[in-house]
């Protein structure tokens, strides 16, 4: 009978298991990226097993709410979720759905006893798309700034660049 293979040896060298994708997966595209942060009543004073039952309901909902619209939710922030709305299915009303979808969040969350109230910001423009662990992940200026105005937006705020409304204005 023949021999079995030998088993692989520690030596042997395995794949990173969190290795970027190939740059030839990766393409640019035009998009509205929606962030919407979420703050606890105690703010960074609440326990994180307190935080963690509160937020991730609204996480579930806030997901199943951006799919609704045509958008795709990503890998989130540590206290919110990034969702991307063009990609990886492109759509010429991007900004209107993700306007739509902003909406639809702030409103499911609010008032609702327990939940977090989300501060929703958005913003369009060209990204880097990528296939990533929850979807799709985008990369550039457009998300950095989407994710800064989300922080400076109060709980059950919907904030909208000029260009996403800009964007937006020939489909409303």
């Amino acid at each position: 009978a023949p021999a079995p293979p030998s088993p692989p040896v520690a030596s042997d060298p395995a794949p990173p298991m969190d290795a970027p994708p190939p740059a030839s997966e990766a393409e640019r595209k035009q998009v509205t990226i929606l962030c919407a942060g979420l703050e606890l009543s105690g703010g960074a004073e609440v326990d994180p097993e307190t935080r963690m039952a509160a937020v991730d309901p609204a996480f579930a909902e806030m997901a199943a709410l951006v799919r609704r619209y045509g958008g795709s939710p990503g890998g989130g922030m540590a206290t919110g979720l990034v969702a991307v709305f063009g990609a990886p299915m492109a759509y010429e009303d991007h900004a209107l759905r993700a306007c739509r979808a902003a909406l639809a969040l702030r409103d499911a969350l609010a008032g609702r006893a327990g939940a977090p109230a989300p501060s929703i910001a958005l913003h369009s423009g060209e990204v880097v798309i990528r296939p990533g662990a929850d979807g799709v992940e985008a990369i550039g200026p457009v998300v950095a700034l989407a994710a800064k105005l989300s922080r400076l937006g109060s709980g059950g705020s919907v904030l909208v660049t000029a260009e996403t409304a800009r964007r937006a204005e020939g489909f409303l």
